[in-house]
């Protein structure tokens, strides 16, 4: 229990979460939506941070995760996908 406790821990995120509209985590990565950029945070392998712009409202209800895609849903009649390429997440 003591190894699982320590290897839990608070992580600093590499960019500014202000304004934050929605997010989804999995074991090893975070996805977060801004107003104008869909950032990619890679915090449980390499560290690295993708940013993609967009334009995303605040009508935004959630992140889904589904294997290599997210799915935003971004209000009661838009769903809006994202597929990340097999080559900017290595």
């Amino acid at each position: 229990m003591d190894a699982q406790l320590k290897k839990q821990k608070a992580l600093a995120a590499p960019f500014d979460t202000g304004n934050v509209i929605a997010f989804a985590l999995t074991h090893e990565l975070g996805v977060f939506l801004k107003e104008n950029q869909f950032i990619v945070w890679e915090f449980g392998t390499t560290g690295k941070v993708m940013d993609y712009p967009g334009s995303f409202g605040y009508n935004t209800r959630a992140i889904y995760a589904r294997h290599e895609s997210m799915f935003l849903t971004v209000s009661d009649y838009k769903v809006r996908v994202l597929k990340l390429m097999a080559s900017e997440c290595t």
